[in-house]
């Protein structure tokens, strides 16, 4: 396995502490927002391996200015 390779699997398997980075930086542009992880299966990571995150928010703006 490359040295890159190992790298982002060392990276991936630390997607819990990615996700509640996430969140907290979610919070602050959508309060009441709901961040779901629905593909990490950690004992199947491998480095070619996505994290795949849902955020869920109820009344999104309909545009830029209205955020």
């Amino acid at each position: 396995m490359s040295k890159y390779m190992v790298e982002r699997l060392r990276m991936l398997l630390k997607w819990r502490e990615y996700v509640v980075l996430l969140k907290k930086a979610v919070d602050m542009v959508l309060p009441g927002s709901r961040v779901y992880v629905v593909g990490a299966a950690e004992d199947r990571l491998t480095a070619i391996s996505d994290i795949d995150v849902v955020i869920v928010y109820s009344d999104l703006p309909n545009t830029v200015r209205e955020s």
